[in-house]
């Protein structure tokens, strides 16, 4: 029988300090967040690039000016048409007013000799 060897060899020692484990790491680390930044970026990219904002922008202002003139016209427009409405009897009651007495001055004075008249020979003919 031989006697058993054994071939001892030496694995060379690595030392590795602390802050080189910190530092590789912080580097790991670095690189990780990287990647996810990149693809968090990447997924809101593609988001945004999914999204009408010419559609969204049109309604969100088609909604305010909708809004804006619905409020300007209760709150505006009856004052203005009772304003005008207003003003344009006023004008229509004066013209009116004016245009009735012309008429009445025609009529009244030639309607009142015809009933005065016509009196005059009912008492002409009872006597």
């Amino acid at each position: 029988d031989k006697p058993a060897t054994a071939e001892v060899s030496e694995t060379p020692t690595v030392t590795i300090s602390t802050e080189q484990i910190e530092r590789s790491l912080k580097e790991g680390i670095d690189r990780v967040f990287q990647q996810i930044d990149a693809s968090v970026r990447d997924m809101i990219q593609d988001s945004i690039s999914k999204i009408d904002l010419q559609s969204n922008i049109n309604d969100i202002i088609q909604s305010q000016l909708s809004q804006h003139l619905e409020r300007l016209i209760l709150e505006k427009l009856p004052p203005a048409i009772e304003e005008g409405i207003k003003t344009t009897v006023e004008n229509l009651s004066g013209e009116l007013k004016t245009e009735i007495e012309r008429i009445l001055w025609e009529t009244v004075p030639d309607l009142a000799e015809t009933i005065i008249t016509k009196e005059i020979e009912k008492i002409k003919a009872k006597y």
